[in-house]
């Protein structure tokens, strides 16, 4: 991973991405790493748009620079229904460095139209799917951490263990388990479109 990485994460309330990027960041400082996590929404309900950010540094100093967010270095679209209703891609795209990287959690394995609005890197994920497949919930945000170390070259064996312990705080064993085989599918499943 960089040094320095700013992502933004883009779902609905209830989709699990306020916890993802928290785990993402306690993760990042359990690395050695500086992070900053926090959600930007209006009035919490279930299924309204939700904006999360991290920031994460070796260095404390660019996590006191507000500057820092005009730039975004990942964006991490959980829910492309947003697209046409709530968002449009430029809003997705909005401050994400042209040579920066988008994760689209959807079924399609071919080229979108985000292919010929974004010049940067593309990876396309099902989390959805892995999500009613191991927790039988539209909960992707644990399949989707686990593309994420995938394509950002985390070691997996230890997102794995933080994960493992990180959700054994909150969950029953079975729970964890289905979980942790949501992760390790998002790690292998996520494909590079471009």
């Amino acid at each position: 991973m960089k040094s320095e990485l700013c992502v933004r994460w883009h779902s609905r309330a209830g989709q699990g991405a306020v916890t993802a990027a928290t785990f993402f960041g306690e993760a990042c400082a359990t690395l050695g790493y500086k992070v900053q996590s926090f959600p930007d929404f209006g009035a919490e309900k279930r299924g309204a748009p939700v904006v999360v950010f991290n920031r994460i540094s070796k260095s404390a100093k660019i996590l006191d620079d507000p500057a820092h967010l005009t730039t975004v270095d990942l964006v991490v679209l959980l829910d492309p229904t947003l697209l046409g209703k709530e968002l449009d891609y430029v809003d997705i795209l909005k401050h994400l460095n042209p040579t920066g990287t988008l994760v689209i959690n959807t079924s399609k394995e071919g080229a979108s139209l985000f292919n010929k609005k974004f010049q940067g890197t593309i990876f396309h994920l099902n989390a959805t799917k892995i999500a009613l497949d191991t927790i039988k919930r539209n909960i992707p945000n644990v399949a989707m951490m686990g593309g994420l170390t995938t394509i950002l070259g985390l070691d997996h064996k230890k997102m794995k263990t933080l994960l493992n312990k990180s959700l054994s705080n909150s969950f029953a064993p079975s729970v964890v388990e289905k979980n942790l085989k949501g992760f390790v599918r998002g790690m292998s499943e996520v494909k590079k479109i471009k």
